[in-house]
Order: C-alpha cells, then sequence, then structure tokens
C-alpha cells in the first residue's frame, strides 16, 4: 500500500520526521513540516515511538498509508529496508522523548544526513523544562544540583544520569548535518553545554503583527466568544495558552494572591487552562475559560475584554 500510494502520488523520495508521539507545539511543528514536505513533492513518513520500538505513519493529512510498527532492534533491518525502499534520503529528529538512542541509530544505519530540531530542553535536562523543586526555573545550578532534583522529582525523558543524558545528545547532534533553534537565547544557551556545536536559528513563524494593536482590537475580526465574564470595573490581565509551572503558572498564583491580599482592584483571565486551575481560582481573582480550539483563540481573546496582556 505505502509503495504503491508513493508511485500513484509521484512523490521525488520520502523524509523522515522522527517525534515523540504526543501532542502540543512539537505536534503542530511536524504536522507543519509534513505539509511543506508533501507541497514540495516528497512524502513525508512520521516516525514515533512504541513500546522497545518505532510506529510509523503516513504524515500527510489524509494518511492514506496504514500506520506500522517495527521492533527494535529485532526488526531494525526491516525497517532500514522499508525506508530506503520508500526513497528516504534526508532525516528531521523533532523529538528523541522515548526513543533513547534509537533514533541516532536508525539514522546511522540508514546512512543519510539528519537535522536536529530543538524544541525544548529535553536534550539538557530530564525534567524537559528547566523547572526545579520550586517550580521555577532552576538557574542551570550545575550538574550535582541537576542530579538532586532528577532524584528528586524523577525523570520525563527515561534516562536519570544528567551527564549521560548530555552525553548522548551531544553525540546526536555533533553527527547532525544541522542543529536548528528557534532563537538566539537557546542557541546562546545550547552553546554552554555544547560549545563545539554550532546552531541554526530559524523562527518557527513569523509573529510580526500585521496590524496595530488599536486596530487589531477595534477590527470585526471574528464575534468575541459567548460565557466571558463582563466588565468588573477591575484592571483586567489576559493570559493565554496552556499555563503550567514551566509556563509561569507560580508567578500567576502568587500575582493573584498578592492582589487579593492587597485588596487590589486587578483581576486575571487565563484565555485556556492550567495545571492547578483549583488554586488560582480560590483567589478570587481569576477566570479560566478552559482549553479552546485553534479557531476560538481569537474570538476568546478579544472578548476578555482585557486592558493588557501578561506573558508570565
Amino acid at each position: 500500500v505505502w509503495h504503491r500510494a508513493a508511485r500513484q502520488a509521484r512523490f521525488n523520495g520520502a523524509v523522515l520526521l522522527v517525534t515523540h508521539g504526543g501532542a502540543g507545539g512539537v505536534a503542530r511543528v511536524v504536522a507543519e513540516r509534513a505539509g511543506q514536505y508533501q507541497a514540495a513533492g516528497q512524502l513525508p513518513v512520521v516516525l514515533e515511538p512504541e513500546g522497545h520500538g518505532f510506529h510509523l505513519r503516513d504524515g500527510r493529512p489524509d494518511a492514506p498509508c496504514p500506520p506500522l510498527s517495527f521492533a527494535w532492534p529485532a526488526q531494525a533491518g526491516l525497517l532500514v529496508t522499508f525506508l530506503r525502499t520508500l526513497g528516504v534520503a534526508r532525516v528531521e529528529i523533532h523529538h528523541h522523548m522515548g526513543h533513547g538512542t534509537r533514533a541516532r541509530e536508525l539514522c546511522q544505519m540508514l546512512g543519510v544526513p539528519y537535522a536536529v530540531h530543538v524544541h525544548d530542553y529535553a536534550g539538557i535536562c530530564p525534567r524537559v523544562t528547566l523547572v526545579g523543586p520550586a517550580g521555577r526555573y532552576c538557574g542551570e545550578s550545575g550538574p550535582a544540583a541537576c542530579q538532586v532534583c532528577v532524584s528528586s522529582l524523577g525523570s520525563l525523558v527515561g534516562e536519570t544520569d544528567v551527564l549521560r543524558l548530555r552525553r548522548d545528545t551531544a553525540c546526536e547532534r555533533d553527527g547532525a548535518q544541522r542543529v536548528v533553534v528557534p532563537s538566539a537565547d537557546v542557541a546562546t544557551r545550547l552553546a554552554r553545554y555544547f560549545p563545539r556545536i554550532a546552531c541554526r536559528i530559524e523562527a518557527l513563524e513569523d509573529d510580526a503583527p500585521a496590524q496595530s494593536l488599536h486596530r487589531f482590537a477595534t477590527a470585526v475580526l471574528t464575534p468575541p466568544a459567548p460565557g466571558l465574564p463582563p466588565p468588573t470595573g477591575r484592571y483586567r490581565v489576559v493570559v493565554a495558552g496552556g499555563i503550567g509551572p514551566e509556563k509561569g503558572h507560580g508567578v500567576l498564583l502568587a500575582a493573584a494572591r498578592d492582589a487579593r491580599a492587597r485588596d487590589l482592584a486587578l483581576e486575571f483571565v487565563v484565555v485556556g487552562h492550567t495545571s492547578d486551575d483549583a488554586a488560582l481560582l480560590e483567589t478570587g481573582q481569576v477566570f479560566i475559560t478552559g482549553p479552546y480550539a485553534a479557531t476560538e483563540a481569537i474570538g476568546l481573546l478579544r472578548g476578555s475584554g482585557g486592558h493588557i496582556g501578561f506573558v508570565p
């Protein structure tokens, strides 16, 4: 089925996109990359972890080809042969979570160039987000402090030895044709751990505003979503997204508690959800919309009646 579909669509080879198989920003980027490769005449193939092996799926939106499973290393040869037959000529590694060192081993067996796209700090931090036991940025205090943190909180990447994780990451990125990061800050931070590995900075999207804030606020883009709190006379601060510890939940909670303690004419609207809604709602200063679809975002933000946006 795979080979027949590739021939019928007249694809000029295939590209393998390695990812963690979860949702969120990485999945969105992988889907966008798959669309770009399809538009360029190449078959996008997505590789995700499955037990001690791989889950292979068609990266096209309609996904006409059925998913396949390959045990590793028992079916390594079969997987490599299959990918070569599809014409995989390049690999993009978007996340190693769940894969361990298998993705790098597969690239070596395929013998094709690969690029690493960095989306978070899973390559240096077993907790992924550089957030320590206090729920705030850890300060990157050194391997000993990192090991204490992991021993206390556990690992989210399957590796509990911080130094070994970083050695494996260095090997993966040292063998990459290029390492792509989304900002200069990420490049600077990673250079402290891997000074010999150069990073290419490529923003994930152009977020320059197409119009002024005033014009955006007054334009009839989409009607405001219903069910939002009416004006209360208090100064309203709007926070957008899924707000966990790494995205400032602790900061937001401290601000809401401070507003309550000092009886400030201040309130917060979270357009999205958080890792602990109950603690925020208990302050009496926070309204939370809950999760939303991408198409609802602008309507919710416009309808929130915010005076200012806040990225905690």
